[in-house]
């Protein structure tokens, strides 16, 4: 273990700013210097990335539903949904892309991308609707 007074702990503030319409980013880095003695009284819970035991209870808890959700949204969209609804549903929602990217990259037009997305949802509102173990999920303290 190293010698806390051997050295000086350095925090960085790191601040990115990226420029509208480019994916570049200018980061800009302040740097503080603060003597180990300093920090020595604070307790762990000050430390940024202390998280209580009831935190992370909840986090893995939300993590799960999550995990069951999406199980059954992809074998809801095996089970119930025509092809050209699954991959209108997988390309806007999974993969991101807009209306008119989804078209160009299955050949339609994007009112047909729209049309499939909104069959697609409806269909799967109402296997969700009846669905008890996915209904739950949504319920207030659950």
């Amino acid at each position: 273990m190293c010698n806390r007074n051997a050295f000086e702990r350095r925090l960085a503030i790191v601040q990115s700013d990226a420029e509208e319409g480019s994916r570049d980013t200018r980061t800009i880095r302040i740097t503080i210097s603060v003597p180990p003695e300093a920090l020595a009284d604070l307790p762990e819970s000050a430390g940024p990335w202390h998280e209580t035991r009831e935190e992370v209870e909840r986090a893995l808890a939300r993590g799960e539903r999550k995990r069951i959700l999406i199980a059954w949204v992809r074998e809801t969209l095996r089970r119930r949904l025509s092809e050209n609804e699954r991959r209108c549903i997988e390309l806007h929602f999974f993969e991101g892309l807009s209306h008119r990217e989804a078209a160009a990259r299955t050949g339609t037009t994007p009112s047909s991308v729209h049309r499939g997305l909104h069959r697609a949802l409806e269909k799967l509102r109402e296997a969700a609707e009846t669905d008890p173990e996915i209904a739950s999920l949504f319920r207030k303290g659950k």
